[in-house]
């Protein structure tokens, strides 16, 4: 265990990040208690912590590994957008599947028939424009409540 320059005992978990234990101002959740707050799987959390998208902490003292709240806030911002405009860059009509690219961005993201909002679901194409909102899943970001626009 390690002493950070106040004098205070500080822990690392492997290939993550340092917490000091007595900070007080510092929101913790535990693993559970992330999952419960964003309303994932653990495995989301993993993933997000592989891809250094999340930090997780070990406080000294503690066996138990936990995420900052400001962390886990800051992760969501901008998986949850809303009224989102974008183009569909691909669709497969006999899965009822395809991705949607945001304007202005590189990103994509799935979608499938269960996420598009009816009547529109018969006008689907390859250069369709439509309004849609982003959600974080267990697989990663997908588009929801997407609105084919006429």
């Amino acid at each position: 265990m390690k002493n950070n320059e106040r004098g205070r005992s500080t822990a690392q978990y492997p290939g993550n990040h340092t917490a000091e234990g007595d900070d007080m101002m510092t929101k913790w959740l535990t693993e559970e208690q992330a999952c419960e707050y964003l309303q994932v799987s653990e495995a989301a959390l993993l993933r997000w912590r592989g891809e250094g998208k999340l930090k997780a902490y070990k406080l000294s003292g503690q066996d138990v590994i936990r995420y900052r709240q400001e962390d886990i806030d800051a992760l969501m911002q901008p998986l949850q957008q809303k009224n989102v405009m974008g183009t569909i860059i691909d669709w497969d009509e006999k899965y009822g599947s395809g991705h949607i690219r945001p304007d202005g961005s590189d990103e994509e993201f799935f979608m499938s028939y269960k996420g598009i909002t009816a009547p529109n679901q018969g006008t689907i194409s390859i250069g369709t424009r439509a309004r849609f909102d982003v959600e974080e899943t267990d697989e990663g970001p997908v588009a929801k409540n997407v609105r084919i626009e006429e």
